[in-house]
């Protein structure tokens, strides 16, 4: 196939793919966002907007290129969920990077990886074609990770509180 012909097979599928690439860093800014103003305003540290919105932007470069390229070269006999299973594996060690064990004995970084990893899966799901379903799941996440801030009253988060006064010997104010 000649020059020409690639980029006219490309042209035709722009307008698609463009769409797909914005909203795939819609929905990672979304995610980003809120764990810009939660982890990083606490901690000063942390997967932010940047980290979120790369990770989205990726996976949906990799559906892209496994749907539009590879396909459209190879004569279509390549399995795009290939690209989707190295996805997963890549996204898994630089999750792994994010988890550490303070001083304390804390483990730290939990929310951080499987943030990253729902990131990948709504990155890969926009690439797909996938777009309010991205959207939709990026939403949910976003509500997720406030949930403590959007619904404080909620019945666990207050048993919990008690529980952590319990054990740290906290009557609180309103006890004697």
């Amino acid at each position: 196939m000649d020059l020409l012909q690639e980029l006219s097979r490309e042209a035709a599928v722009i307008g698609p793919m463009v769409l797909r690439l914005l909203i795939a860093f819609v929905a990672g800014a979304i995610i980003g966002a809120e764990r810009e103003l939660h982890v990083r305003s606490e901690h000063g540290k942390g997967a932010g907007f940047r980290t979120y919105s790369l990770v989205t932007f990726g996976s949906c470069l990799y559906a892209l290129a496994s749907t539009y390229g590879f396909a459209a070269t190879s004569g279509g006999g390549v399995d795009p969920g290939r690209v989707a299973a190295q996805v997963v594996t890549g996204i898994g060690f630089l999750g792994a990077g994010t988890i550490l064990k303070d001083p304390s004995g804390m483990v730290r970084g939990l929310t951080t990886a499987a943030g990253l990893w729902v990131a990948a899966a709504i990155g890969l799901l926009i690439g797909a074609g996938l777009y309010f379903t991205g959207l939709f799941a990026a939403v949910l996440v976003y509500i997720i990770l406030r949930f403590h801030d959007l619904f404080p009253n909620f019945p666990l988060f207050r048993r919990l509180e008690e529980m952590n006064r319990e054990e740290s010997g906290d009557k609180g104010a309103d006890d004697p």
